[in-house]
């Protein structure tokens, strides 16, 4: 016969203790773990002992699965990257550029103009956030992202529009306009340039 299984979960300032198998198992690692916390020695106090929440649990399918929660840690500022934005030759300078195609509000479409702008207009080779984060500035964009890298990212794991560009000095991600981008910009955008 089957012994019954056993989970103990144990959190002591997320230490995180997890032991899973038969009861007898876990009730002597249990055991083990409780005399080492009441044989700490003074120059250690003792750390607070596990509730019985954290103690056996018989049938661990029904408890709820509990998620760890991180600190946000401090975020690297993004600072802004100048480059070109005024009109050369047959080129729309990047306000225009940007009114030309129906100046969209969310932060994917508008990462995705900038960076066609920047990279089929102008023809440099990437763009980093701190580009958009200069062109969120000239064009007195709202609803700037918190976390400009992170906008990046999505609007190449979400809609497709960017491609990621390896570079060397790994100061600042760097994007390229990717080809579902490109469709994206010059198609599907309203064009008052075509």
């Amino acid at each position: 016969m089957n012994e019954p299984q056993a989970k103990a979960r144990i959190n002591i300032q997320e230490g995180t203790v997890e032991l899973e198998g038969s009861e007898s198992f876990v009730v002597k690692y249990l055991d083990e773990f409780k005399r080492a916390i009441t044989n700490e020695t003074s120059d250690n106090p003792p750390k607070p002992k596990p509730t019985l929440a954290q103690s056996v649990t018989k049938n661990p399918a029904s408890q709820a699965r509990k998620v760890k929660s991180t600190k946000p840690g401090k975020v690297k500022s993004i600072k802004a990257e100048a480059f070109e934005i005024k009109a050369k030759g047959k080129n729309l300078g990047l306000k225009e550029f940007f009114e030309s195609k129906g100046s969209p509000a969310s932060a994917n479409k508008r990462i995705a103009v900038i960076g066609y702008y920047i990279t089929k207009i102008l023809n440099a080779p990437f763009f980093t956030e701190g580009n958009i984060e200069f062109a969120y500035k000239i064009l007195k964009l709202d609803k700037r992202p918190m976390h400009m890298r992170q906008a990046c990212t999505d609007a190449k794991n979400q809609q497709q529009y960017l491609e990621t560009v390896e570079r060397s000095d790994d100061e600042m991600s760097a994007w390229s306009i990717s080809r579902v981008g490109e469709i994206f910009v010059e198609d599907e955008l309203s064009s008052s340039t075509k």
